[in-house]
């Protein structure tokens, strides 16, 4: 069982939020869930006992403008509801992206990408990542040489490896990368090698090696002063994806895209977001 103490109090008592909170926090609940109910905030705290729900009912009795109410609820096993909310994401003609290899279905036959939901960025669910998936499904990039720029989780790097590039770099700022990208390589038994990977930013390529494909799905603010020295690294014939960029900014990034010799090839839109390739004129 759930043993639930419900708490509430009318808007105008603001001044009780934290108050509460600090209580709350000296008791052994196990979590607890905010929400709105005719004007007023409930809170509904979950314990393990009744004994340690009465023990906190007392530490909170002598808190004026709150209401306590007792409720007893079947425990809900909510990791497992999750699990069952999860669905593959069919993206393109080619990908499908899962948290997990058993809720693909048995027998499809698209390239499977295995991403967990965890910090860093990119699950295949967001519309800039996905578009990301379904420009380069449009490349011919076997045996190829790609590099993906705020990396991320390493999606797009993966996607690279099983479009048939012989090799990925991918790279990215957010420290939390070193730690699950590596994970996601090996969920997707990608070779050793196949996805060098570093944490730092563009100023870190100092070979001024050339790619064919390149991918930069972080934001416009990122990218467009990143255009002149990613432009560089484009191997002759080579396409740059950029994506992660509201449609309202489409225009601005095409501009800095032009100034840096780049010239737009192909888009894709969905929703607000834009995706474009882009290529040396």
């Amino acid at each position: 069982m759930d043993y639930i103490l419900e708490l509430s109090w009318p808007p105008e008592r603001r001044d009780l939020d934290d108050r509460v909170e600090t209580l709350l926090f000296m008791t052994s609940t196990l979590g607890s869930r905010i929400s709105e109910r005719s004007g007023e905030t409930v809170v509904s705290c979950y314990f393990a006992s009744p004994e340690d729900r009465a023990e906190a009912r007392a530490a909170l009795a002598g808190v004026e403008g709150i209401e306590i109410h007792e409720l007893d609820a079947e425990k809900v096993d909510w990791l497992d509801l999750y699990r069952q909310s999860l669905e593959p994401l069919f993206i393109g003609e080619r990908f499908v992206v899962a948290p997990d290899a058993g809720l693909i279905p048995e027998g499809d036959q698209r390239l499977r990408i295995i991403i967990p939901q965890e910090r860093a960025f990119g699950t295949g669910s967001h519309e800039s990542t996905s578009m990301c998936l379904a420009m380069l499904e449009r490349l011919e990039i076997g045996g190829k040489a790609g590099l993906d720029i705020g990396s991320g989780s390493g999606i797009l790097a993966i996607g690279m490896i099983r479009l048939g590039a012989r090799v990925a770099f991918a790279f990215d700022n957010d420290l939390e990368t070193w730690e699950v990208l590596p994970k996601n390589l090996v969920r997707n038994g990608v070779g050793e090698g196949a996805i060098p990977f570093f944490v730092g930013g563009v100023d870190a390529v100092r070979r001024q090696p050339r790619f064919d494909v390149i991918t930069m799905n972080i934001l416009p603010f990122v990218i467009i002063p990143n255009l002149p020295a990613v432009a560089q690294m484009l191997a002759p014939g080579g396409s740059l994806i950029v994506s992660g960029i509201i449609l309202q900014h489409r225009d601005e990034v095409l501009e800095a895209a032009r100034a840096a010799g780049l010239a737009q090839r192909d888009e894709l839109s969905r929703g607000e977001w834009w995706c474009g390739r882009l290529q040396g004129t």
